[in-house]
């Protein structure tokens, strides 16, 4: 912060006493920042058309990977990465959130989950369990570092294989909030969006 070296006199009519003992002291409090460098996948990109699915591709859908950048952090500072459904739930599709530490994209171990098959990879990577428009959820990274922390997210979509469960048409919006908080829990970031998208499923298509 900027420093700043203030000393003190009493003064009243009747006398003046001599200035204080000099002291010093900071103005500027730590502003922490919260950025992303991609704020929504496009609507096509997680749609589910028909009701025939058989290899991996047509299984699974991703959204983009989007990184989040914690800015100005202080030691041990935590970020709160949430995904929210709403609309509906899709009767034969899952939806479940992943992120890690990694060093951003091109990195190998960028992406959360490996496209080719679905599993999880990176440090310390994790995954949510189902989002559900009843059931949100959040990844936690906590013990940040002094400075400027990244943090690589991605959805999946994973159809059940079923295709006699639906006849029309059934979206789920998704938006992804992070919130930073201090050692002590405090808030000190609030939540900001940082991306949206939509899964869909249109078994007339």
């Amino acid at each position: 912060g900027t420093a700043h070296d203030v000393d003190v006199r009493a003064d009243n009519e009747a006398e003046s006493s001599n200035f204080s003992t000099e002291r010093t002291f900071s103005t500027d409090a730590l502003v922490r920042t919260l950025s992303v460098d991609d704020s929504a996948t496009a609507d096509t990109t997680m749609r589910f058309l028909g009701t025939s699915f058989s290899s991996f591709s047509q299984l699974n859908k991703f959204s983009d990977l989007f990184r989040i950048v914690v800015g100005n952090a202080a030691a041990n500072d935590s970020v709160e990465i949430t995904a929210t459904a709403t609309n509906e739930n899709l009767t034969d599709v899952s939806v479940t959130m992943a992120a890690n530490k990694s060093p951003a994209h091109p990195n190998s171990n960028a992406s959360p989950f490996d496209t080719s098959d679905g599993s999880t990879q990176g440090s310390s990577v994790t995954e949510t369990s189902g989002i559900t428009t009843s059931s949100a959820q959040t990844i936690t990274f906590s013990s940040l570092s002094a400075g400027s922390t990244g943090i690589n997210v991605r959805l999946k979509a994973t159809h059940d294989g079923s295709n006699q469960n639906i006849f029309d048409e059934q979206r789920k919006d998704i938006t992804i909030t992070a919130v930073v908080k201090d050692s002590g829990g405090s808030v000190v970031k609030s939540s900001t969006t940082m991306h949206t998208a939509k899964v869909t499923h249109n078994p007339q298509a």
